[in-house]
């Protein structure tokens, strides 16, 4: 794992993001644990494969180079997922 965080911009929704190193993500003990204690409206964990597919309970696995266009979406309170 790389790194761990939770998103929110004034306004708009909370995001559970993680950063992975490998092809197949695996979901931390501390995503885990800061999505019970915040809640997000949505959880992604980002990888360096070429896939998107569900990733347990209410989490997708998404490409890492898709990562900033859902930030930046996110900004704009304008989600593509």
């Amino acid at each position: 794992m790389l790194a761990t965080s939770c998103f929110k911009y004034e306004g708009a929704s909370l995001w559970a993001v993680e950063i992975e190193h490998g092809l197949v993500p695996r979901l931390s003990k501390g995503f885990n644990k800061a999505r019970q204690n915040r809640k997000p409206e949505r959880s992604f964990v980002a990888h360096s494969g070429d896939d998107r597919y569900p990733k347990g309970e209410d989490v997708k696995a998404i490409e890492l180079n898709e990562l900033p266009t859902l930030l930046v979406a996110l900004c704009l309170k304008d989600p593509p997922i």
